[in-house]
């Protein structure tokens, strides 16, 4: 039967010690976990349900690969066999893109739900990426993203922890507890980009107002000859 006790050798952290026993080789075999708190009933409560899991079968090692080593590795794995040649190079180009990139320094077995939800709204706020090469620097609206660029990136990732989960890297699937956040599209406004003109009102109610300013003539030239603001100028 194994044992368990807390070391705190920091004020903010405690450490869980399991001790297992000796293994087949007569080595005292010992599992360490490194808890950030200074409440020593918080570190009670994670030393029980490690100690549980130990001694019901279930405990997992710490993985020692983050995300980028184990989703650049599953790329090259027997499992994309399954996967069409134009699938492969859609999740290769995702893992790269946005993956890889935004969850890659996350090891493994501490990616949680929060970092998925974090992952997603982000795609919304990035929106998409423009691959065009192009030495225009000025700023662009970005196009805003759908559903279905969301819902790709997480059936992907959903997919390759399931596959962390059989070679026992990481014992439960983050992205089972996700809610998917619904990008907000814009709506198309179809007189974007055209030129805004004066109702007959508003015409009747500029010249009505400008006429006790010192503005008055050009105003009123403006609106009945489409004179430039150069053009006008050069009349006063």
């Amino acid at each position: 039967m194994a044992t368990a006790w807390l070391e705190k050798p920091y004020k903010s952290s405690y450490i869980i010690i399991i001790d297992c026993g000796k293994d087949s080789d007569g080595k005292r075999k010992r599992i360490k976990k490194s808890i950030k708190t200074d409440d020593e009933e918080v570190a009670k409560r994670e030393m029980d349900i490690l100690l549980g899991e130990v001694e019901s079968g279930n405990f997992v090692p710490p993985s020692k690969f983050t995300v980028k080593q184990f989703f650049e590795t599953w790329l090259a794995t027997n499992a994309t066999l399954k996967l069409a040649s134009k699938t492969f190079a859609t999740y290769q180009q995702h893992i790269k893109l946005r993956i890889v990139p935004w969850l890659g320094d996350i090891k493994l077995d501490e990616l949680k739900r929060s970092h998925l939800n974090e992952f997603y709204q982000r795609i919304i706020t990035e929106g998409r990426f423009d691959h065009k090469n192009t030495k225009d620097t000025t700023p662009k609206k970005k196009k805003p993203i759908g559903k279905e660029t969301i819902l790709y990136n997480h059936r992907i990732i959903h997919r390759i922890l399931n596959d962390a989960i059989k070679d026992d890297l990481i014992k439960k699937n983050p992205a089972d507890l996700v809610d998917l956040p619904e990008p907000q599209i814009e709506l198309f406004d179809e007189d974007e980009g055209l030129v805004k003109v004066f109702t007959d009102a508003e015409v009747i109610l500029l010249e009505e107002s400008a006429k006790s300013t010192p503005y008055y003539d050009l105003i009123y030239t403006a609106l009945r000859t489409g004179m430039r603001r150069g053009e006008l100028l050069a009349l006063a």
